[in-house]
């Protein structure tokens, strides 16, 4: 099967995240004994450049982020995986997820297609665990 040069280099950069991250998520949907919370998961490929194709800050700074219309299934399908699901997991099931954490205050949906901003107590948290792992 013939693909495009740039689809090709796409999906080995998703497989390439996919290997690196579920290896490290031995357990599960488990992380250091708490469950993996998907909002976790987006921020990690949010700081991933590799992904940026996928799924990228509109302005990091205040947290807002946008999936691709065109990868938003494969981030999806990244998500099902890492939580270790046996069926695949598809865009449509991981928003009602998104809508949830709208519900709990975590995320806010922005009224833009497939954008969304991580609240500033939610993004303060991430980016503090962040530096921790990074120290």
């Amino acid at each position: 099967m013939n693909m495009p040069q740039s689809y090709q280099t796409d999906l080995e950069v998703i497989l390439e995240f996919l290997e690196e991250h579920c290896r490290q998520e031995t357990r599960g949907q488990w992380e250091n004994g708490k469950k993996l919370r998907l909002f976790h998961f987006l921020f990690e490929m949010l700081e991933d450049p590799g992904m940026a194709h996928c799924l990228s800050w509109v302005p990091a700074s205040v947290g807002v982020f946008r999936f691709s219309s065109t990868y938003k299934e494969h981030v999806a399908a990244l998500w099902g995986q890492r939580k270790g699901n046996r069926r695949p997991m598809t865009y449509q099931k991981m928003s009602r997820a998104l809508r949830n954490y709208t519900r709990s205050g975590e995320i806010i949906k922005v009224r833009k297609k497939l954008t969304y901003q991580f609240s500033g107590a939610t993004l303060t948290t991430l980016r503090s665990q962040q530096r921790m792992k990074n120290t």
